[in-house]
């Protein structure tokens, strides 16, 4: 029963997080070409579109197409932080001693924002569900999941550093954007203010990268969850020359769909949902 509950918590968490994420990505789309709202489900439908027909192809061609798409997100960063740096002032913008700002030392604003900080590395754990598609799993998967954890730690160190000292109203209110980025990117071009939205393109692969990364530990737990008959065993199914399991996969993409929907429709927002995959994380974690 506890292996039951713990598969079940870190389904719900990437469940949960592939719909914000990709829910995020329609948002954003529909934001920067000025769309009307109703595209928002065209955009979320599309992503589990062609998220299914890129993952029922070989697996070389979806971890190659994790590795550019990763690739490119990393690239983009990379010349964020670069280009930023000579609009960088710590002091100015950034210290909280000259600049007076509040400091909450109290423990429990500790737990409010270490969830927050600590969902910077988010899929490293996932990692170990690719053992079935590396050689030597337990030294490439063990030697990929510090790789990444020193990368993760260099770019959000960084990008937290940048972001704070820039220049902005105050530092409050670089917490409030939606697409904090933005802000350096735009200092970087020269970019006005009034078009400064369509600089939220370099955040897109980004943020399909998040989402798409996810459809392959979701689906490996359906399955494992299937196939333990703890889950309907029909999703255990697989076809085709490459054993795909279609039935997992469509069966995660329409609940995912049906997430997006309520979002988009409810007062639930994905701030509310982003905060429920931190909790399923948490219990799953602590086990």
């Amino acid at each position: 029963m506890p292996g039951y509950i713990i598969g079940c918590t870190e389904l719900i968490e990437y469940t949960l997080y592939i719909s914000v994420s990709n829910y995020s990505l329609a948002c954003l789309i529909c934001y920067i070409f000025e769309l009307k709202d109703d595209f928002v489900y065209l955009f979320c439908f599309l992503f589990y579109v062609t998220a299914i027909y890129v993952y029922s192809k070989a697996k070389p061609i979806f971890w190659n197409f994790n590795y550019i798409i990763g690739s490119i997100s990393a690239i983009i960063l990379a010349i964020y932080i670069l280009g930023s740096l000579k609009y960088v002032d710590f002091n100015k913008y950034a210290n909280p001693i000259i600049n007076d700002l509040p400091i909450d030392n109290k423990i429990s604003n500790f737990m409010r924002i270490f969830p927050l900080a600590s969902w910077f590395y988010v899929g490293i754990e996932a990692l170990s569900f690719s053992c079935d598609s590396v050689q030597n799993p337990r030294i490439n998967v063990s030697y990929g999941s510090i790789i990444c954890l020193i990368i993760l730690i260099c770019f959000s160190v960084c990008v937290l550093f940048v972001t704070a000292s820039l220049p902005s109203e105050n530092l409050h209110s670089v917490s409030q954007l939606a697409y904090p980025l933005n802000n350096g990117f735009k200092l970087m071009f020269g970019v006005k203010d009034e078009h400064s939205k369509y600089l939220g393109i370099l955040s897109i692969p980004a943020v399909y990268a998040t989402a798409f990364g996810f459809i392959n530990p979701q689906e490996k737990l359906l399955l494992a969850l299937s196939q333990s008959r703890l889950l309907p065993e029909f999703l255990s199914n697989t076809y085709g020359k490459y054993n795909i399991p279609y039935n997992s996969l469509i069966f995660g993409s329409v609940v995912g769909y049906i997430i997006c929907i309520v979002i988009h429709n409810s007062s639930f927002d994905g701030q509310q949902i982003y905060l429920m995959c931190i909790l399923s994380a948490f219990i799953t974690y602590m086990r």
